[in-house]
């Protein structure tokens, strides 16, 4: 068997093969060896199906004979042209073995015969090149169809994952042309998809060298792209728990990416108050868990993107990491101590809510601990944190056993006169009490008793307490309005079971006892968490090591007692891997480090407790407010469709002081020597107006032109009131009126008082003014 060059006998092109070298040799490995420093040797990990090699060349001495110079320079410049075509060339050996080889060096030759020129030999040396193995990673791209685009040679893959952060593979692939690699591929990676969000970076050199930089996403940062809504609303306010929260999130991705993503594991929580203002998913689901102080995550389910909120995502893994050449770890560090972390002395309070103007001796606003500061000593050392936990405050949580509406006289027009009753038997105090001096014991001086809902079609929503029965324990609410709609209403109310809770009122028996008890244990689990130093551990994997499947929030067990770390258990916070060497590099750590976005996060928080402190942070204050606006647009405006608009109607200083003239064309009336009485003989629903004149001083038909002015002339109407006595039939507030005959001859004025809104011109040939309005009997305030 002889030398063939892609299968042509080297004999063809006249030539031999006196030496070889290089043949059968073993090429050398690539170097992934571990070089420990305080033990013996190098250590090389791979196995044996994973060793790469490097390349390595192939020697042959070789003559050409030929008959003559001209058949000597033609059998030399084919045999060149075979070396040097396109592509590998296939070198079969004497061996009998073919090799795959390139000639990447300068081939000399020497041509020995001198005197007899019809024989011509020539000697040289061919080295032949044998390539190595590829260090390139071979990844399949996918389109988002799901049709493969192409598999690529990649260098510097690397995983990297962070606890609540990012999730991302990035490569660079070298292409000696132009490519589409476009945003909504994908590839594949321990069973989940990653996603091209953007388009990869290019790096063009030449004409046939381009480096593409490509980054690929966690299929569950689709929810970055996906809007938040509620019932198809993007602003509103929305009174949930996080579970009901997570559901929605899903039924938002499922508009635009069906099937993807599952609810997983959910902390049981709290019904609070929502404000949401056309966020993303992602966004919301971010700030939720912060609200909560929990953790988001994620995991790939059955084929399903599994959305996870906890205390503490992930889970224990098992794994134990010491260093060591018989052990997991190449080398280890640890960071410094976060101080500011820590607490040792406690100052914990709760909300600024129910709390008794008696309360601690007086002065204190908040719920506050029995006995502060809470200390947790740590070597003497101190570290005071002040810690508000704000949803924690006196009150008790009653059920609603009934709910009864009585329909308003007018729905058309006056649909805020319908009543709103519910009972809730369980009632187990008088909100209306008073004590021996006449004060109420559970009603707040100046402040109206509100009722807020943390279950059924009313949760979130706050409505202020009109009136209570404590013999049949009712409740009177007042209807709340927004954009139009009275709640409650047909669709939204109280229901049999529904749960409820007091706000601005003074805690009942025991109350202040539950909720300072149930302070103590949040403080105590809080200082529990922070009294100890918090370190952070650097560990790098040695090479070879493969942990399994690890994602970040899983704890893992650190031991070196050498450096006196001990032996603690951490949670993995951040993922480093080089996919093409298989090496880890983990971030160990007690608690989770913020980001930068978190950070800036943070710093936005602190704004809001700034606006917290004028209360305009808090949806039921913004309800509040709207409600005391509808209120006396009610009494004074217009109780129906609220034409008047101040700040539309009326700019600053754009009042004609000729408006308020004597002779204006608008009217102007005033009330003379007539007094307002009210509990006349004791009666509280008995008011008399005395005997006086109403004086309309711009009366139209006796007002002259300017140039008349001087002249003096006196264009007041005058009619007379006569003494009126009105007993008020129920305990509605009322409007009072004085209405005028406009019959050329009469002086008569009539004093009267009526529930309903009128207008100035609701009856023919009168004008009737509004005087004012006066409740009667005793409302909740």
């Amino acid at each position: 068997m002889g030398w063939k060059l892609d299968n042509i006998d080297f004999k063809t092109y006249g030539v031999g093969v006196v030496k070889s070298s290089g043949v059968l040799d073993m090429p050398r490995i690539v170097d992934v060896s571990t070089d420990w420093p305080d033990q013996d040797g190098r250590d090389y990990w791979q196995y044996a199906a994973d060793v790469k090699y490097q390349e390595r060349e192939i020697s042959l001495n070789c003559w050409i004979k030929a008959s003559g110079y001209a058949d000597f320079k033609s059998k030399v410049a084919a045999f060149y042209a075979a070396l040097v075509a396109p592509g590998e060339r296939t070198l079969t050996t004497v061996f009998g073995n073919e090799i795959d080889v390139t000639v990447q060096q300068a081939v000399q030759l020497v041509r020995k015969t001198r005197y007899v020129s019809s024989l011509q030999i020539g000697m040289f040396t061919l080295r032949l090149t044998v390539a190595g193995d590829s260090l390139a990673k071979l990844i399949t791209i996918y389109r988002s169809d799901g049709v493969a685009h192409g598999v690529y040679g990649c260098t510097n893959v690397r995983l990297s994952q962070a606890l609540q952060g990012s999730d991302t593979i990035t490569f660079d692939i070298e292409l000696n042309g132009a490519d589409v690699l476009g945003r909504g591929d994908y590839i594949l990676y321990n069973g989940a998809k990653y996603i091209a969000f953007e388009f990869p970076e290019i790096d063009k050199y030449s004409t046939n060298k381009r480096i593409y930089k490509c980054q690929f996403e966690h299929e569950f940062f689709r929810l970055r792209d996906v809007i938040f809504f509620v019932l198809g609303v993007g602003e509103t306010p929305w009174y949930a728990n996080l579970s009901q929260i997570v559901d929605r999130i899903i039924v938002n991705a499922e508009r635009r990416f069906p099937g993807v993503f599952v609810k997983g594991t959910v902390e049981d929580t709290i019904y609070i108050n929502h404000q949401f203002s056309g966020q993303k998913c992602l966004d919301v689901l971010q700030s939720t868990a912060a609200a909560y102080e929990l953790e988001w995550g994620y995991r790939i389910a059955a084929g399903k993107v599994q959305i996870n909120v906890q205390t503490a995502t992930g889970s224990a893994s098992g794994l134990t990491f010491a260093y060591g050449k018989e052990n997991q770890l190449y080398s280890i560090f640890r960071t410094s101590t976060q101080r500011e972390l820590m607490c040792t002395h406690l100052y914990a309070y709760g909300a600024a809510r129910n709390i008794p103007v008696d309360y601690k001796g007086g002065g204190r606003n908040r719920l506050e601990l029995a006995t502060m500061p809470m200390v947790h000593d740590f070597y003497g050392e101190v570290h005071e944190v002040y810690k508000l936990f704000d949803d924690i405050f006196p009150h008790r949580t009653g059920t609603v056993s009934s709910y009864a509406y009585t329909p308003s006289p007018d729905p058309v027009n006056y649909p805020e006169k319908a009543t709103y009753k519910l009972t809730d038997s369980s009632m187990p105090f008088d909100l209306k009490a008073k004590d021996g001096s006449g004060n109420t014991i559970y009603l707040i001086n100046g402040t109206t008793a509100k009722m807020r809902f943390n279950t059924g079609d009313l949760a979130g929503f706050e409505f202020e307490v009109f009136d209570y029965d404590h013999a049949t324990f009712t409740f009177t609410l007042t209807p709340l309005k927004q954009s139009g709609v009275y709640y409650p209403n047909a669709d939204l109310y109280p229901a049999t079971g529904d749960e409820y809770i007091l706000i601005d009122v003074n805690p009942y028996t025991g109350e202040i006892a539950t909720a300072e008890e149930e302070l103590r244990v949040a403080a105590l689990a809080y200082q529990n968490e922070y009294w100890t130093p918090k370190v952070t551990f650097k560990i790098p994997t040695k090479p070879g090591y493969d942990p399994g499947s690890i994602l970040p929030g899983d704890s893992v067990t650190i031991s070196d007692p050498d450096a006196n770390f001990g032996t603690s258990t951490k949670r993995l916070i951040d993922i480093q891997r080089d996919l093409m060497t298989g090496i880890y590099n983990l971030t160990a750590a007690d608690v989770v480090t913020l980001n930068n976005r978190q950070k800036l996060l943070n710093k936005v928080e602190k704004i809001n407790k700034v606006i917290s402190a004028i209360k305009m942070d808090d949806v039921n204050t913004q309800r509040g407010s709207e409600q005391t606006t509808a209120e006396l647009s009610n009494k004074i405006i217009n109780p129906v469709d609220e034409k008047l608009n101040s700040d539309q109607l009326v700019r600053s200083e754009s009042i004609d002081p000729r408006m308020l003239a004597y002779d204006t064309g608008v009217p102007q009336f005033y009330i003379k020597d007539a007094m307002l009485e009210e509990n006349v003989d004791g009666n509280e629903d008995k008011i008399r107006m005395s005997a006086g004149t109403i004086s309309i001083t711009n009366w139209r038909n006796a007002t002259k032109p300017r140039g008349e002015i001087a002249a003096g002339y006196n264009p007041t109407r005058t009619w007379t009131v006569a003494e009126t006595t009105i007993i008020l039939a129920t305990k509605d507030a009322y409007f009072l009126y004085v209405k005028v005959d406009l019959t050329e001859s009469s002086t008569t004025a009539t004093v009267l008082a009526d529930i309903n809104h009128r207008e100035v011109k609701s009856e023919e040939g009168y004008l009737t003014y509004k005087l004012g309005t006066i409740t009667s009997g005793e409302e909740i305030v």
